[in-house]
């Protein structure tokens, strides 16, 4: 429980694992799939550089290389298409929804190159770092106060570069990890019950167990891993175009905008066009009925120079109720990638992130981002990851 900011610890030894579709039965949609990751030496094949093709086999390779979420008591881990990794922490499991008012994260990432080391990470759940007396000044670990620099602003630990194993050690000793103010007195705290054990889970999908480099379960050989981390897969995308969007006629608008049977609405929600390509617009159509309380439906639909209208084509099944609809869709100017963000509860402390980026024919997933347990963290876990490559002009 949370007592005065400080987290309370109740003792458990049990691992759980979100099986593979477990996420779509939380979020009520079609298609969303945690699917069991490949051998490492099957997810190194991914560091040569692949261009996607227009396939099945993308689809497959995309949705095979997505792992499951591990929890474990009060962390939850999982890695990407490149064996990436991240675990983070969690309100306590008798906590509930307390510790998502305020608290603290405490994060592990570590890529798969045998020379890189893990970066950890310390944070104050948003909303709590806006205080103007919150200075987080001292650590301490159950009883011990740590003798470690660091610099903290606006809600961010950092740490001196070198010292992040020196940290984790000390964290993987203890149960909780106290933020405390410059006399001393606890600002809040995070749970290190379980960190071990996620830690250990990245030794285990990166095979280091048994080695100089792993985090937890050391040994005494070398390990003998990628020089590099291998690369992820590349997107092409076409070439940008000064050609402005093309647009729907008023009564194709009126039409597009009523795929929720909407009666009786006065606010209409201006459609957004995007040129995608030479030939391409995308229509990004907002529901005006039928949304919920924190999750809003948006139909996105392909517009040729000829004003023809055409469903859009995505490369996997993702968080849709629909082909052509997302949850709380959006498009990114700056990335100009097309992202859906389907939360599990309103306050987003669980929920699936996608993003895709147009090649020129459909939408392919650029990254998908999960956090399964809804237990007061915000610190998404990506699951797989695409790179975009720019098409040269005239190819």
């Amino acid at each position: 429980m949370l007592v005065n900011g400080i987290v309370k610890l109740k003792a458990s030894n049990r691992e759980k694992r979100w099986p593979d579709g477990d996420i779509s039965q939380r979020f009520k949609l079609t298609g969303v799939k945690l699917s069991v990751a490949g051998s490492y030496a099957r997810r190194i094949l991914i560091g040569a550089l692949p261009i996607l093709a227009a396939s099945s086999a993308a689809a497959a390779q995309q949705s095979s290389a997505s792992a499951s979420l591990h929890v474990y008591r009060d962390w939850i881990v999982g890695c990407d298409n490149i064996i990436s990794c991240h675990a983070t922490s969690l309100a306590p499991e008798d906590t509930g929804a307390s510790n998502a008012a305020g608290g603290a994260l405490v994060s592990v990432k570590r890529d798969p190159a045998a020379q890189s080391a893990a970066i950890i990470g310390i944070s104050l759940i948003s909303g709590l770092e806006d205080g103007p007396s919150v200075i987080v000044a001292k650590l301490r670990v159950d009883d011990i106060s740590l003798d470690l620099p660091f610099i903290y602003e606006k809600g961010i630990i950092s740490l001196p570069p070198g010292t992040d194993d020196v940290l984790i050690q000390t964290l993987l000793k203890g149960n909780i990890l106290y933020l405390l103010d410059e006399k001393g007195k606890a600002i809040t705290s995070a749970s290190l019950v379980g960190m071990g054990d996620a830690l250990r889970h990245i030794d285990s999908r990166q095979r280091r167990i048994g080695t100089k480099s792993a985090i937890v379960a050391k040994g005494i050989k070398l390990f003998k891993g990628p020089a590099i981390a291998p690369h992820y897969p590349i997107i092409m995308v076409p070439d940008q175009t000064t050609t402005a969007p093309a647009r729907m006629t008023a009564s194709d608008a009126d039409q597009a905008r009523a795929f929720h049977k909407c009666r009786n609405i006065d606010q209409v929600i201006p459609i957004k066009y995007v040129r995608l390509d030479k030939a391409n617009t995308a229509a990004i159509i907002h529901a005006l009925c039928g949304t919920g309380a924190y999750n809003s439906t948006v139909r996105v639909a392909i517009i040729d120079n000829d004003g023809r209208i055409h469903p859009p084509k995505f490369d996997t099944s993702g968080a849709r109720m629909k082909p052509d609809q997302l949850i709380n869709g959006w498009w990114d100017e700056r990335t100009g990638l097309l992202g859906s963000y389907a939360k599990s509860r309103g306050i987003g402390d669980c929920g699936l992130v996608e993003r895709y980026a147009w090649d020129g024919r459909q939408f392919r997933l650029a990254e998908r981002k999960e956090m399964s347990e809804c237990r007061g963290s915000i610190d998404y876990i990506t699951t797989w990851r695409a790179n975009t490559l720019r098409k040269a002009s005239g190819k």
